[in-house]
């Protein structure tokens, strides 16, 4: 009989498999990636997945990300996808995932960052994270437009409609293609600044890129990979003193997010995971 992913554990054991292959296939072609926010947290403190996280990020420097997805696209197994906002029409975010492809894309996955350069003035760098988070809400909204109109709430239809027939004008491949003009808008220097484009955390999420020349060895489980150089500098960056867990009631609100949410999608999706790992 075959294991469902029916427990915290049975999905990390599948996003342990997920980013053994991901690592796998990117030290094969010689890509640069570094694990990153909470997944590097995790490598540092736990020595393992966060307990109560339910997904992994990577951070893939953006000269190295579109050879990262061409290495992705031929080399993952059947039952993993990789979904990209060029390559799948019905994908609605401006960077690459990989995902168990027997369940929606939200529920198994591991994330792929783009760091990009960024000024080293603070109020530029806002004005970099702010034009890419717009134009992320709006790929966001025409992708996912579909769901909004039949969505069962009255409110969300109207809203549905009413972005639809504004965003009806604007074409997926202008967003895509404003979008990594941002990407290449200040070069990524070894004396720079750098940011993860896509992710969330403010002004903090911006930060010398001298952590990124170079890795620190990180441990998940069994098995090494990279960290961003001055690892403690970079988690202290992040999340202040991460070396404190959180509060009883964080790890229990994510529990029973994990049970709300993730569970009636999961539970009878069967775990795929490699016999050699």
């Amino acid at each position: 009989m075959s294991r469902k992913i029916d427990s915290v554990d049975a999905l990390q054991c599948q996003l342990w498999d997920m980013l053994v292959c991901v690592a796998s296939i990117f030290e094969d072609a010689n890509v640069d990636y570094y694990l990153a926010s909470g997944t590097a947290l995790g490598a540092v403190r736990h020595r393992d997945l966060i307990p109560w996280d339910f997904d992994v990020d990577i951070i893939v420097p953006i000269d190295q990300y579109d050879v990262g997805c061409r290495a992705l696209s031929r080399g993952l197994p059947p039952r993993y996808r990789l979904r990209t906002p060029r390559g799948d029409h019905e994908y609605e975010h401006l960077f690459a995932r990989v995902h168990l492809v027997t369940v929606h894309h939200k529920y198994a996955h591991v994330d792929l960052f783009p760091l990009v350069g960024t000024s080293s003035s603070p109020w530029l760098q806002t004005i970099h994270r702010r034009a890419s988070k717009e134009l992320r809400r709006l790929f966001f909204y025409k992708r996912g437009m579909s769901r909004m109109v039949t969505s069962a709430a009255m409110s969300r239809r109207l809203v549905g409609r009413v972005l639809g027939v504004a965003l009806a004008l604007v074409p997926a491949s202008l967003v895509i293609w404003s979008f990594e003009r941002l990407e290449f808008a200040v070069p990524l220097k070894a004396d720079g600044y750098c940011m993860n484009i896509v992710g969330h955390g403010g002004i903090r999420k911006c930060m010398p890129t001298r952590h990124f020349h170079g890795h620190e060895p990180g441990l998940i489980r069994t098995r090494g990979f990279p960290l961003p150089l001055h690892v403690e500098e970079y988690l202290t960056r992040l999340y202040g003193d991460y070396s404190a867990l959180p509060p009883e009631e964080h790890v229990d609100e994510a529990m029973a997010f994990f049970r709300s949410w993730y569970l009636p999608a999961l539970r009878e999706v069967d775990l795929e995971v490699s016999e050699t790992i």
